[in-house]
């Protein structure tokens, strides 16, 4: 009886279903199964070919739009604040020439107005794959006619300058950075003849960087930057601070802080216009009320072409300005920066 039951399930089954069927089921079975199988050969090769790395030259990722780059759009850079993403090391002058109008002219020796001028030396360099990390030098050179009438015409070098700057990566639209200098006491002139009065009058104009012109000082000057970029505007600011120290020890330390702004209008893609303010506040107990606050602005004009970028402007001082000596001072700036490509 057990052998006989497999055979009759055989018998129904083959009577039920007709081999012929059974057999083009399965013929239709295999050749599906073949024709996937060679649909899939190429598609594995291909697979393969893009999963393989591909080292990419330094200059692809320099310039893409990755996650790790700061990738902004190109702008004319400002004159009193850093250009907070730029793809290429840069050397750049600027020079800002005027006139102050003494305090108390005609009093005392001092003349009717006083010739000064401000020179200053900069360079810049991202360090890298990716546009994250600059560093930087700075070195001004001064010139003017002492205010008080105290001697002639001087020429002064003041304290170089050696920043770190970082920028963290922001949607395309808002850039943010940190930055650190440290100011070297490379200026020799004496601090209480009319050298100082002639860089303190040159000074004046760029009030934030007073303590260019600080000789027989060392100073730390941490920063933070942020620029906003909403179709043609663009607004940048930067606030710091200026930690002082006296090598000769004469003088206590002092700390000063610094508000700097840039509100700009693109006309064109590579042509600003702009209006620029800074402003140096005192700290320190033994400073007058009424020179405690520093403030400049003016409007500025910057056109970007060829690699180099070329600018100018216009600058006075808001209320008292730096120099005691100073009522008023007013001054043309002028600029060139050069990108090495």
């Amino acid at each position: 009886m057990a052998s006989s039951r497999p055979h009759k399930r055989g018998r129904m089954r083959s009577c039920l279903v007709p081999r012929r069927f059974v057999r083009s089921v399965r013929s239709v079975k295999r050749r599906i199964f073949c024709g996937l199988v060679m649909a899939m050969l190429p598609f594995s090769s291909r697979v393969r070919a893009d999963n393989e790395p591909v080292a990419a030259p330094a200059i692809e990722i320099r310039n893409s739009r990755s996650v790790f780059d700061v990738e902004t759009p190109r702008v004319p850079a400002p004159f009193i604040v850093p250009d907070v993403s730029h793809p290429d090391p840069f050397v750049g002058v600027s020079w800002t020439v005027g006139l102050g109008v003494p305090s108390e002219p005609g009093d005392s020796g001092r003349r009717p107005a006083s010739a000064v001028g401000l020179l200053r030396l900069s360079a810049e360099t991202d360090v890298g794959p990716v546009r994250r990390l600059y560093v930087g030098v700075t070195y001004p050179i001064a010139a003017a006619l002492p205010p008080d009438g105290s001697g002639g015409a001087k020429m002064i070098a003041g304290n170089i300058e050696g920043h770190l700057r970082v920028t963290f990566p922001q949607p395309t639209w808002l850039a943010a950075g940190a930055a650190l200098g440290v100011v070297a006491p490379t200026a020799r002139f004496d601090r209480s003849g009319p050298a100082q009065v002639a860089a303190t009058a040159a000074a004046s104009f760029d009030p934030t960087d007073a303590i260019y012109f600080a000789p027989g000082a060392v100073a730390l000057r941490p920063a933070f930057d942020v620029r906003i970029l909403r179709g043609p505007f663009l607004a940048q600011a930067r606030q710091g601070l200026d930690v002082t120290i006296d090598v000769a020890g004469l003088r206590v330390a002092q700390t000063n802080g610094r508000l700097l702004g840039h509100f700009g209008v693109r006309a064109r893609k590579d042509l600003e216009v702009s209006i620029e303010a800074q402003q140096l506040y005192l700290f320190g107990s033994n400073v007058p009320d009424k020179h405690r606050n520093a403030l400049t602005m003016g409007p500025n004009i910057r056109y970007s072409a060829f690699g180099m970028e070329i600018g100018a402007g216009f600058v006075t001082n808001v209320f008292s300005a730096l120099s005691p000596a100073l009522a008023q001072i007013v001054g043309l700036r002028l600029s060139v920066l050069a990108y090495l490509r």
